[in-house]
């Protein structure tokens, strides 16, 4: 699965930002969170919500692997997730 931060590293460079203002980078990184947040919900198998609620409720050190494990889990997630950041940065 993709890593929102180098895709977001690669954005910066491809703009050629040399030194972005940390306020972009967190607003950039936000949003990407956002889109696979929307393909991960949309995906997600019902009985594995309120897991994955409470581990972002929790800011739960671990849901970046507990979301990873998601996407081996469900058919076609990890790609769908994929295409949907790559299209986010192709606009």
């Amino acid at each position: 699965m993709l890593n929102p931060q180098d895709y977001l590293k690669k954005l910066i460079q491809e703009l050629g930002v040399a030194d972005p203002e940390p306020e972009v980078v967190e607003q950039l990184e936000a949003h990407l969170s956002k889109i696979i947040l929307e393909v991960l919900l949309r995906r997600m198998p019902e009985e594995k919500l309120p897991e994955l609620r409470s581990k972002f409720e929790a800011d739960a050190p671990d849901l970046e692997e507990y979301v990873t494990s998601l996407a081996a889990e469900v058919p076609g997630l990890g790609v769908e997730i994929e295409e949907a950041v790559l299209r986010e940065l192709e606009v």
